[in-house]
């Protein structure tokens, strides 16, 4: 299981990198990733505050996250693809317990007046995938389901929902969903599309319809249910986290990022990412 939370570290290669595996290592191992956890600042903090407490990730809450890791299990893995911290665990049912507890710890408001929203992705599978890599599949599927998620939401794949009971997971806690098969397909398919289009500003609802071959009012009702989200504001958010870590990067100016997330102006790009993160582009960038 693997858990990842905000955190970029610049030049990093995307491989991810894992301690030592126990003596007994089992067949199937679990992912838990927390996912971008942005804080939304509230009415009464200041705009300089404000610019702050969007541009870092909260210190304290990803210590926190850190701590359960180690009290449940759980080894962290090095993680350069995005902010996220990451954590494999050799039993699916700690990996679970972990997740819950994350989120019973982390208050939903900061010191500083704003929201923490944490977003969790749990997915479980073999070490090494037909190909030879090394939890490959398994870190992907649960990065997914982190970005995915509702916020403030742990979102559990398919597999791991088969071997844990259903019982274990919604004890003490309503804000988790579990996948059936038939929806993480839906959900990856769509995913992948997305992705594969954030680019194509002429990119629209009518064309992810026909593509997944479902009509719009199915499209809608699907997407909400399993995303918290409506299709457009689904597809606005990949873009702005997309956009969020081509900022870090430093090596793209802020229009042509906006045109790298399919945005046809600076300007609404602009407005968008300051709707989103509480703060405009370029503060984002001076504080980051």
């Amino acid at each position: 299981m693997v858990l990842t939370a905000s955190s970029l570290k610049r030049n990093e290669t995307t491989t991810p990198k894992f301690p030592p595996p126990p003596r007994k290592a089992q067949n199937k191992s679990a992912f838990l990733l927390s996912d971008a956890f942005t804080t939304h600042p509230s009415a009464n903090t200041t705009s300089a505050s404000k610019s702050l407490s969007k541009a870092q990730a909260p210190r304290l809450a990803r210590q926190v996250i850190e701590r359960k890791f180690s009290a449940f299990g759980g080894r962290k893995v090095q993680w350069g693809a995005d902010d996220s911290l990451v954590a494999v665990f050799n039993d699916p049912l700690k990996a679970v317990q972990c997740a819950k507890d994350i989120q019973n710890a982390l208050p939903g408001t900061a010191a500083n007046g704003s929201q923490i929203v944490l977003k969790l992705g749990l997915s479980a599978g073999q070490p090494v995938n037909k190909k030879g890599d090394f939890f490959k599949d398994v870190i992907s599927c649960a990065h997914r389901l982190s970005i995915i998620a509702p916020d403030g939401h742990i979102l559990v794949c398919s597999f791991l929902r088969q071997l844990c009971k259903k019982d274990f997971f919604c004890e003490g806690i309503s804000s988790i969903k579990l996948l059936t098969r038939t929806e993480e397909e839906f959900l990856f398919k769509v995913f992948d599309i997305v992705e594969k289009n954030l680019s194509n500003c002429l990119f629209s609802l009518d064309t992810l319809c026909n593509l997944v071959c479902v009509s719009r009012p199915q499209l809608y009702r699907k997407i909400t249910s399993l995303t918290g989200q409506s299709p457009n504001n689904f597809i606005r958010a990949l873009r702005m986290q997309k956009a969020m870590f081509l900022l870090k990067q430093k090596s793209w100016g802020i229009s042509e990022i906006a045109y790298q997330v399919g945005f046809n102006t600076p300007s609404y790009f602009a407005k968008c990412f300051l709707d989103k993160y509480g703060c405009t582009p370029s503060d984002f960038v001076r504080t980051s």
